[in-house]
């Protein structure tokens, strides 16, 4: 059976979370820039990813800073899928 494409991205953003120092709230900002290093191709927009980091920070009962969406184009970075 396949799993989703969508799969790997998820392994990655567990991996992601688990690296993270205790204590701190999990940066959205931080975490899809470290996603789109890792994974340049990712076709999910910035906020499927801040979503997907959420659920997999909030599933470990850790603290979430949602300060990349759609802050990062603020930045010059336009969020990808983001549209005003």
């Amino acid at each position: 059976m396949r799993q989703p494409a969508h799969r790997p991205i998820e392994a990655t953003a567990e991996q992601y979370i688990l690296s993270r120092r205790s204590g701190r709230p999990v940066s959205t900002r931080e975490a899809i820039r470290a996603l789109r290093a890792v994974m340049q191709k990712c076709a999910l927009s910035d906020r499927e990813l801040t979503d997907l980091v959420a659920k997999c920070a909030v599933q470990r009962h850790l603290d979430v800073n949602f300060d990349g969406y759609p802050d990062l184009a603020a930045e010059g970075l336009p969020p990808k899928g983001y549209q005003p």
